[in-house]
């Protein structure tokens, strides 16, 4: 049974493109470094919905439980939550979602 990892994050600021284009390579070259990821999709919502700041949303999924713990201990992930995420989080807070279908 899949599972569907989903998290939604508001940035404390305004991402420039470069951050914006870094950021959305860095996801992607993750399903690619990390084997336990069957599909990951996310976005940046620019502000275009009236939120305050830009939204990041990304709904990674995994063949089960294990494969998901594999990625969320993975050091390519632990490295893309350091370099990308942390340092524009809101208030250092995430909202995330575990799915199973």
């Amino acid at each position: 049974m899949p599972i569907h990892h989903t998290v939604i994050i508001t940035f404390t600021r305004n991402l420039t493109a470069e951050e914006s284009s870094e950021l959305l390579d860095a996801v992607f070259a993750m399903k690619a470094r990390i084997p336990a990821i069957l599909d990951i999709k996310c976005g940046l919502d620019l502000g275009l919905s009236g939120s305050a700041g830009i939204m990041f949303s990304l709904i990674a999924t995994f063949a089960d439980i294990h494969a998901y713990e594999e990625y969320r201990t993975h050091p390519v992930h632990v490295k893309f939550i350091e370099d990308h995420i942390k340092p524009v989080l809101a208030d250092r807070k995430a909202v995330q979602f575990e799915t199973r279908m």
